[in-house]
């Protein structure tokens, strides 16, 4: 598998030019080109996730408030492919925690997972199941299909200048974005599938930062209010309930940081044991 750093290069050149016809800004040409040169050279990062679902359920008069919210701290290897992640998870005020390792095997990978850090689960994935593990290979995607860029100003992302662009995955584009996300499966249980995907109206807002210094990707937010609504929608009147959903916010934050500071991924012997 080609490294990561080398798929967000295409993806970036790709973006490139969808964007640029659309916005007709030469500030974000020079900014994606310079990405693209930086990115060459990442062989490994280090990725924060959060995110927060905070939505209200009304049915006859009464109202119950489902608050989910889920961060994850990953460290990456880019070739041969390996990673390390914890996620925490807090449901309606229950916390879970899960712990992954991946590594590369052959032309397939190995996850190992486990909630204790004692028992341990392995299972093979193929390369379109590692989206799921990887907030920066979910990055590769968002600038792929993201049509359009316009640079919204200069913030800070961890104490570092970068510049802000905003642009949108639209409606057309969801049901693959859905798919490399594993988003399917927080539905699943109330009847979305990805068979729904085609009858989504909803794109999703997308927001990137790169670092001026190095022009790297350093930080990206995802807007998935107006679409969580439209499948909530979509699940409960599938299943003829009667209820008002309001989803009072869901996004999806993520910051890249430590490029090229890991050397390398280890593996403990009681999870390659399991």
């Amino acid at each position: 598998m080609k490294r990561s750093a080398r798929i967000l290069s295409l993806a970036l050149a790709a973006l490139l030019a969808l964007a640029l016809p659309a916005c007709g800004q030469e500030s974000f040409e020079s900014a994606m080109a310079r990405a693209i040169r930086e990115m060459q050279d990442v062989k490994s990062q280090h990725t924060d996730m959060i995110m927060s679902v905070d939505m209200t359920l009304t049915a006859a008069g009464e109202s119950v408030e489902i608050p989910i919210s889920t961060s994850v701290s990953m460290d990456s290897v880019n070739e041969p492919l390996a990673a390390h992640a914890v996620m925490d998870t807090v449901a309606m005020g229950q916390p879970s925690r899960m712990e992954y390792y991946v590594e590369q095997s052959g032309e397939g990978y190995t996850a190992y997972m486990s909630t204790d850090a004692v028992n341990w689960t392995a299972m093979s994935l193929d390369a379109g199941g590692l989206g799921q593990l990887s907030a920066a290979e979910g990055l590769e995607f968002y600038l792929r299909c993201a049509s359009a860029f316009e640079k919204a100003g200069e913030e800070e992302v961890r104490g570092a200048a970068a510049s802000r662009y905003d642009g949108e995955i639209p409606a057309d584009m969801m049901a693959e974005a859905l798919e490399r996300s594993g988003a399917y499966s927080m539905f699943e249980m109330l009847g979305i599938d990805s068979g729904s995907a085609p009858q989504l109206t909803s794109g999703m807002g997308l927001s990137i930062w790169l670092d001026d210094e190095t022009g790297l990707p350093v930080a990206y937010e995802i807007d998935m209010a107006a679409l969580m609504d439209e499948l909530m929608e979509k699940a409960f009147a599938a299943v003829d309930m009667e209820l008002d959903v309001a989803i009072d916010e869901a996004y999806v934050y993520v910051t890249l940081s430590d490029f090229n500071g890991i050397d390398a991924i280890e593996i403990p012997d009681e999870a390659r044991g399991a």
